[in-house]
């Protein structure tokens, strides 16, 4: 699944936090919408629920070299 799929299923409200690096995150929602273009194909390895609205997502590849 990819992230642009899975905002297409959460509720409107939900930020998404995507780890790009040790200690490093990008934080993200649906008004972001240049840099849910530029992720959204991403696949997701593994997302687990970190505050009520807010998904940790965790990316199949490592985000600071696939942009480099």
């Amino acid at each position: 699944m990819t992230i642009k799929e899975l905002a297409a299923v959460m509720a409107e409200d939900t930020t998404f936090t995507i780890l790009i690096g040790p200690d490093q995150e990008v934080v993200i929602g649906r008004e972001d919408k240049a840099i849910m273009e530029a992720l959204g194909n991403v696949l997701i390895d593994h997302a687990a629920v970190n505050t009520v609205n807010r998904l940790c997502i965790y990316a199949c590849v490592d985000l600071r070299r696939a942009t480099a």
